[in-house]
C-alpha cells in the first residue's frame, strides 16, 4: 500500500475518533431510555461484527436491523438482513472452494449492520477505513461472553453494500475519500449513477430510471390516468418520485397526491402513516398508490391501511425496494393482495435453501445475529441469550427456544427473491481480483508483492470492464456507469389458495414491457382491476377542457359536426372536402360524384339528343336530296347546311356534358357549346339581316343591298363564327380546363369543370348571348314584311320560343348546383331543345312542302304587265268606292283596301277621294263622304307630270252623270290594317271581284321589244260579264295618236307588276292573292335588263313582289257590295289588248314596287 499524504492521515483519524464519540453518546443514550422502559440488565443496541480473516478482506454493510421509533436498531430482519448477510458468505465460501479463481488466494470478510439508517452506516463505514489503513484498536465490540476481541485488521480492498439508496450516498462519499471501490446489491438510486460525484460506487441492479419506465409502462397498460405516490423522504424516494413524474407527464398520467414520510427520525411514526391514508381517501377515484420505499416502509403503511380498514380499495404498485419481501405483508395479506411489484430480474440460488436450512445459532458462530433471528422466527428465548427488548417477554414466559428445529420451508422459510445481486457483487469483486492476480502476479500462485500494491483506482478498471456467468448461469456486466443491466420480474402478490398468499411472477420488463395480464388478478373474488381516474373518459368525438393545472381532470365538451379530435383537448375542423369519420378522429375525403351515364337523368337527355340527331339527318338527307327545287334553293342552301351543323353540334354536346370531367372532357364544354350556338345564331342572324337590309335598301334607292349573295353571306357567317374561335383560344390559354372538386355542402363533393366555377363558362357564351340578342332584335324588325318573306317571321318565332326556353333554364340552373345530375340534365335539355326548335321552325315547313305537297315546290312568279301603245292596264280583284276609300282615310289612313287587304297605290287611293269630293255633283260627293247614294266609278289616269287624270266611263252611274276631273296627288303614309290568311282558297276564287282598270300614260317613244304579259283572267260572278249589257265589245287595238289623254303625257316610264301566286321562301300553303302595285314618278327601268341571270338566284326568289291575303271577313264584305258597284271590263278602255307573256320581275323593279307600296 502506498504511503499516505499528511492531509488524509489527518483526515482519516478525525473520522475514527468522531465515529467513536458518537457510538458511545449513543449508547449511553440508549442505555438511559431503557432504562427507564425496560429491565436495567438489557444493553441495546450491541454491536456485533463478522469478521472471516483472509488474504483479501471485502467489507459488507447489510440491514441486519429493522429502523426502530424508540432504537437506534429494531428488531432483526429475517430477508433483507440475515438471508443477505449470509449469501455474501455462501458466496465467499463458493469463490475460496474454487481452485480456479484466485487460487491459493483466500477471500475474507468484515461484514457490519447499519440498522438501515443511513448515520448508522456512515458511522460503521470508519471501520472499513480503519481496515483499509490496517489501524487495529476498538472496545466498541463485544464477544459473546462479553470480551472485548483483539482485531488485526487486514486490508480492506472493498465494501459490498449498502441496501438502500440513502446509505449508499453517505459511504459512497466517504470511500471515495480513500479510493476504496464499491459495489451495491440493493442501492437504485439514479443519482448514484452521476460518477462526477459517486466514482468508486457500482452496482449490480438497475437504475431507478428504468424502474419508473417500468411501473409507468403497467400504468398505462390498465388505463390507470390518475394514481398517488407515498415516497419516503430520502435521495432514494426524491429520485423516485422525480423519475416518475417526468414518465408520467410523457404519457399524461396525472399524479393526485406526492404523500412522503420521514426517514431515519421519530417522526416516521404510525400517526405519519394514518395520516397519510386519510390523504389518500380524499377522492373516491384514485385507487392506484405507488409505494417508493423500503420493506420495513411499506409494512408501516400495510398496518395503517388495515387500521383504516381500507382492504380492497387500493392497488398498490411496489418499487423494488420491498418487492417480493414477506414483512410488508405479514399480518396485512388481506390489504396488499392485487399489489403489483417490480423487482430487478433475479433467480433464487440455488443450494442456498439447504445452506440456511443447516444452519443452528449452536453450530453457526460465525453469524452473531442467527440468536436474534432465531428467537424472532420461532417467538422464543434461546437459551443462554442476552436479554433484548425483543425477547424479554419470552423469558417471563419462560418460551424457550428449541434447539433441533432448523428455519426451512415447513417453519416458514422463503428465500429473498434479490439475494442474486448479492452473489453477483460478491463474484464482480472476486472475478476483478482474479484479473489483476494474472495482471501482475503472472504465474505466480497466491498474492504476490506487485498485487499488494494494486491501489483502489486500479481495481476500479478491473471492477468496470469485469464479466462473468452468474451463479444462475446469466452473464453479468456492468453499464458504462457502472449500473446492473436493466432487467425487472413483474410480481403479483395473490391469494393463490384460500387463506394462502404469495407473489406470482406475471411478466418481465427489459426493453420493454412484456406482462401476462389475464394472470394478474386483483382479488380471489374479484378479479378485474378498478379503474383509477379523476373524469371519466369523453365519449366519441368530445375533447377535454381541463378544469386546473392537472391534466386529468376535465369536463368533457362535444366538438362541433365537421370537427375532428386533433388530441385529447382540441378539435379541428376539416378541411374543405372532407368529413369527419365515424370516431372523429381522422378526416376522410368526400366522395365526388359526377352524372353516370345509367342514371336516369343520363338516359333522358341522351334519349331525346339521339332522337334530335336521328331526326336533323332525315331533314338533312331530305334536303340534299331536293338541293335544287325552289323550296331548299329559296331558303339560302350555304346557310341552311351551316345551321344544320350547328343543330348537329348542339345534339352532340350532350354526350360531352354527360361524359366524366377530365382535361380533355372539360375543354370541350369550355369551347363546344358556345361554339355551337355560335354556328346556329350567325347563320340565322345573316338570313335576318339580309332581309332587313333588302327592304330598308327599297324604301330609299331602287339599288340593289350589298353582300346579299350566298358567297358573301357564307363568308360573313364564316367570319363571325371565327371570332367565337378566336374568344375560346383565348379563354383555353388564360383559363386552361381541368377537373376540380366542387362541394356544395359539406357532405355533398361533385366533380365538375373548372370553367363551371370560376365563370369562364359563361365569358364563352357572352359572344352566342350577342349574336342571340341581335338575331332576336332582326326577326322583331321584320316581323311585318310581305309573306313571301315568311322566313322572317320563322326566325322571330324562332328565337322567340329559344329565349323562353333560356328564361327558364337561367333559374333552374342556377338553383340546382348542389345537384350536379339535376344541373347538368337541365343544360343538357336546354341546349337540345333549342336545336330542337330551330330544326322544327326553320325547316319543318320546308319539309312540308317538299314531302306532302311537292306540287308548290315549283317557282311561280307570273308578272301581269299589259303593254299596249302608251298605257299598262293594270289588273285588281278589289271592290271599292270612293266612299270606302274616304271612310278607310278617315279612320287610319290605310292604303290597304279593307275588303280584301291588296294594297292600293298611295297617289290613286288619295286621288280618287280628293277628286270625288271636290265634284259639282252633290250625289258624287255624297258617296265620297260615305253617303245613302253610291255609283260605280271607272276610273283612267295617265300621267301628265305631277298630275294624274281620272275620268269616268263611258256607262253612266244610276243618276245619269259623268265625272271627269283633275287632281293633283300628294303622297301619303296610311298604315295598313291588320288582316288574316284566307283559310279556304276556293273561296276567294268563288268571290272574286270585277276588275278596276286604271290605264297610266306611257311615252310612246319607246319602240322596242318589250316582253308582253297577259293579263289576269278574273272570275267573275254569276251572272256578270265584262261589259255591260247591250254593249258591243271594243276593238283591242292601241288608242290613236291623237287622244286627248295622251297628247298630255310626259315621256316617263313606268313598270307596273302583279304576283298572282307564289311558293316563296316562306314555303307556307297559302292561298292566291292578288297585290295591287303601282309606282309613281320614278325614272324608266328595263324590264328586260338581267333579267335571266336574276332569277335563279335564291336572293331574287325573296325579293319577288309582295304577296297579301284575303281575310274571310273581307271577302264577305266585299261581295256584299257586287250589286251596286260595277266595273268596266277592260276591253271597254278603247285600246287595243296586246299579247301578253309572263316575265320575271328584276330585283331593281321589285325595289321600286317595294318602296311605292309600302
Amino acid at each position: 500500500m502506498p504511503p499516505f499524504h499528511l492531509p488524509t492521515l489527518l483526515l482519516s483519524l478525525s473520522v475514527y475518533l468522531w465515529g467513536t464519540m458518537a457510538c458511545e453518546m449513543e449508547n449511553s443514550t440508549t442505555e438511559e431510555g431503557t432504562g427507564s422502559l425496560l429491565n436495567a440488565n438489557i444493553k441495546w443496541p450491541v454491536q456485533r461484527v463478522v469478521s472471516i480473516e483472509g488474504d483479501l478482506v471485502l467489507g459488507g454493510m447489510f440491514n441486519i436491523h429493522e429502523r426502530s421509533d424508540a432504537y437506534t436498531c429494531g428488531k432483526v430482519l429475517e430477508q433483507s438482513g440475515v438471508q443477505a448477510m449470509e449469501a455474501m458468505l455462501y458466496t465467499v465460501d463458493m469463490v475460496n472452494n474454487n481452485p480456479t479463481l484466485l487460487p491459493n488466494i483466500t477471500i475474507g470478510v468484515h461484514i457490519l449492520d447499519s440498522c438501515d439508517r443511513d448515520t448508522v452506516g456512515l458511522e460503521q463505514a470508519v471501520d472499513f477505513i480503519r481496515g483499509s489503513m490496517n489501524i487495529v484498536g476498538g472496545s466498541r465490540y463485544k464477544c459473546a461472553d462479553g470480551s472485548v476481541p483483539t482485531v488485526d485488521y487486514k486490508k480492506i480492498v472493498g465494501v459490498v453494500g449498502c441496501s438502500s439508496s440513502v446509505t449508499s450516498i453517505q459511504v459512497a462519499n466517504l470511500l471515495k475519500l480513500f479510493t476504496l471501490p464499491q459495489i451495491s446489491y440493493w442501492s437504485t438510486s439514479p443519482e448514484l449513477s452521476i460518477k462526477k460525484r459517486f466514482p468508486y460506487f457500482s452496482r449490480t441492479v438497475p437504475s431507478d430510471e428504468f424502474q419508473a419506465r417500468a411501473i409507468m409502462d403497467i400504468v398505462t397498460t390498465f388505463n390507470w390516468t390518475y394514481i398517488s405516490v407515498v415516497y419516503e423522504d430520502s435521495n432514494y424516494g426524491q429520485q423516485g418520485l422525480s423519475q416518475l413524474k417526468a414518465e408520467a407527464e410523457r404519457r399524461g398520467i396525472c399524479i393526485y397526491l406526492a404523500l412522503k414520510f420521514p426517514r431515519d427520525s421519530q417522526m416516521a411514526s404510525s400517526e405519519c402513516f394514518n395520516d397519510i391514508m386519510k390523504d389518500l381517501g380524499t377522492k373516491d377515484t384514485v385507487r392506484v398508490v405507488i409505494v417508493y420505499g423500503t420493506d420495513q416502509d411499506a409494512a408501516e403503511l400495510m398496518r395503517a391501511a388495515k387500521r383504516a380498514n381500507t382492504a380492497g380499495r387500493y392497488v398498490w404498485i411496489g418499487s423494488d425496494g420491498w418487492s417480493s419481501r414477506q414483512s410488508p405483508a405479514q399480518g396485512q395479506e388481506d390489504e396488499l393482495e392485487g399489489a403489483i411489484t417490480i423487482q430487478p430480474m433475479a433467480q433464487e440460488i440455488e443450494g442456498f435453501d439447504e445452506y440456511f436450512a443447516s444452519l443452528n445459532p449452536a453450530t453457526h458462530r460465525r453469524d452473531p445475529w442467527l440468536t436474534e433471528l432465531w428467537e424472532e422466527h420461532f417467538q422464543c428465548k434461546w437459551p443462554g441469550s442476552m436479554l433484548t427488548p425483543f425477547n424479554y417477554h419470552f423469558d417471563s414466559v419462560n418460551k424457550t427456544c428449541d434447539t433441533n428445529v432448523s428455519i426451512n420451508a415447513h417453519t416458514g422459510y422463503k428465500q429473498d427473491g434479490q439475494l442474486q445481486f448479492i452473489v453477483n457483487a460478491v463474484l464482480a469483486f472476486a472475478h476483478a481480483l482474479d484479473d489483476v492476480h494474472r495482471t501482475y502476479c503472472k504465474n505466480v500462485s497466491g498474492l504476490c508483492e506487485d498485487m499488494r500494491r494494486v491501489t483502489g483506482r486500479e481495481l476500479l478498471e478491473f471492477i468496470r470492464n469485469v464479466s462473468f456467468t452468474g451463479i444462475t448461469g446469466q452473464k453479468f456486466k456492468f453499464s458504462a456507469v457502472g449500473d446492473g443491466p436493466p432487467r425487472y420480474k413483474i410480481l403479483n402478490y395473490q391469494q393463490v389458495s384460500d387463506g394462502v398468499y404469495d407473489y406470482v411472477p406475471v411478466g418481465s420488463y427489459s426493453e420493454g414491457l412484456d406482462v401476462n395480464v389475464s394472470m394478474i388478478r386483483f382479488r380471489l373474488d374479484n378479479e378485474s382491476y378498478p379503474d383509477s381516474f379523476c373524469s371519466k373518459e369523453c365519449g366519441i368525438g368530445e375533447m377535454k377542457s381541463l378544469q386546473n393545472e392537472a391534466s386529468c381532470c376535465w369536463i368533457c365538451i362535444p366538438c362541433q359536426k365537421y370537427h375532428i379530435l386533433v388530441d385529447e383537448f382540441t378539435c379541428e375542423e376539416c378541411e374543405q372536402g372532407k368529413i369527419p369519420d365515424e370516431m372523429k378522429k381522422q378526416c376522410l375525403n368526400v366522395s365526388l360524384h359526377y352524372l353516370q351515364h345509367s342514371s336516369p337523368w343520363a338516359i333522358a337527355p341522351m334519349t331525346f339528343s339521339i332522337f334530335g340527331i336521328v331526326s336533323t339527318t332525315v331533314i338533312l338527307s331530305i334536303f340534299i336530296h331536293n338541293a335544287e327545287t325552289p323550296v331548299v334553293k329559296a331558303s339560302g342552301r350555304e346557310l341552311s347546311y351551316v345551321l344544320f351543323a350547328g343543330i348537329y353540334c348542339c345534339f352532340f354536346m350532350t354526350f360531352v356534358l354527360i361524359s366524366k370531367p377530365s382535361k380533355f372532357v372539360c375543354g370541350l364544354q369550355q369551347v363546344g357549346v358556345g361554339f355551337c350556338f355560335s354556328m346556329c345564331y350567325t347563320a340565322l342572324l345573316t338570313k335576318t339581316n339580309r332581309i332587313a337590309r333588302i327592304f330598308n335598301r327599297a324604301k330609299r334607292s331602287a339599288k340593289r343591298p350589298s353582300y346579299i349573295s350566298p358567297k358573301s353571306q357564307l363568308l360573313i357567317t364564316l367570319g363571325l363564327v371565327g371570332v367565337q374561335i378566336l374568344i375560346s383560344a383565348i379563354l383555353l390559354f388564360t383559363a386552361p380546363p381541368i377537373a376540380k372538386p366542387d362541394f356544395p355542402s359539406r357532405e355533398q363533393g361533385q366533380l365538375v369543370c373548372s370553367a363551371v366555377l370560376d365563370g369562364s363558362f359563361m365569358i364563352g357564351l357572352a359572344y352566342p348571348i350577342a349574336l342571340f340578342i341581335l338575331c332576336t332584335f332582326y326577326a322583331f324588325k321584320t316581323r311585318k314584311i310581305p309573306e313571301a318573306f315568311n322566313e322572317a317571321k320563322f326566325i322571330g318565332f324562332t328565337m322567340y320560343t329559344i329565349c323562353i326556353i333560356w328564361l327558364a333554364f337561367v333559374p333552374i340552373y342556377y338553383t340546382t348546383a348542389s345537384n350536379i345530375e339535376v344541373r347538368t340534365a337541365t343544360i343538357c335539355f336546354t341546349i337540345s331543345m333549342s336545336a330542337a326548335v330551330t330544326l322544327a321552325c326553320i325547316f319543318l315547313p320546308k319539309v312540308h312542302i317538299i314531302v306532302l305537297h311537292p306540287e308548290k315546290n315549283v317557282k311561280l312568279r307570273r308578272m301581269t304587265c299589259a303593254r299596249r301603245q302608251s298605257f299598262y292596264s293594270l289588273q285588281g280583284t278589289s271592290e271599292t268606292t270612293a266612299t270606302e276609300l274616304a271612310l278607310a282615310r278617315r279612320r287610319s289612313k290605310m292604303n290597304m283596301c279593307p275588303n280584301c287587304g291588296a294594297p292600293i297605290p298611295l297617289a290613286v287611293a288619295k286621288s280618287l277621294v280628293d277628286k270625288a269630293m271636290k265634284s259639282k255633283d252633290k250625289e258624287e260627293r255624297n258617296a265620297a263622304a260615305g253617303g245613302r247614294n253610291r255609283r260605280a266609278v271607272k276610273f283612267k289616269m295617265p300621267i301628265d307630270g305631277e298630275n294624274v287624270v281620272a275620268s269616268s266611263s263611258s256607262r253612266r252611274n244610276p243618276l245619269g252623270t259623268t265625272v271627269r276631273k283633275r287632281g293633283a296627288f300628294r303622297s301619303r303614309k296610311f298604315t295598313p290594317p291588320e288582316s288574316s290568311t284566307i283559310e279556304n282558297k276556293e273561296s276567294v276564287e268563288e268571290a272574286a271581284p270585277p276588275t278596276i282598270e286604271i290605264n297610266i300614260a306611257r311615252t310612246p317613244e319607246k319602240s322596242k321589244e318589250e316582253t308582253q304579259v297577259a293579263p289576269v283572267e278574273e272570275q267573275q260572278p254569276p251572272g256578270e260579264t265584262d261589259t255591260e249589257p247591250g254593249k258591243p265589245d271594243l276593238p283591242k287595238s292601241s288608242p290613236p295618236h291623237d287622244s286627248p289623254v295622251a297628247s298630255v303625257h310626259e315621256e316617263h316610264e313606268i313598270s307596273v307588276c302583279m304576283e298572282l301566286s307564289t311558293a316563296g321562301p316562306s314555303g307556307s300553303g297559302s292561298s292566291t292573292t292578288t297585290e295591287e302595285v303601282i309606282a309613281n314618278h320614278h325614272p324608266p327601268v328595263d324590264l328586260d335588263a338581267n333579267s335571266e341571270s336574276q332569277t335563279e338566284t335564291e336572293e331574287d326568289t325573296q325579293t319577288n313582289c309582295v304577296a297579301t291575303n284575303t281575310t274571310a271577313k273581307d271577302r264577305d264584305y266585299r261581295m256584299a257590295l257586287q250589286e251596286e258597284i260595277k266595273f268596266a271590263p277592260e276591253e271597254e278602255s278603247g285600246f287595243p289588248l296586246e299579247e301578253k307573256s309572263d316575265i320575271n320581275c328584276t330585283p331593281e323593279l321589285s325595289h321600286i314596287i317595294q318602296e311605292a307600296t309600302c
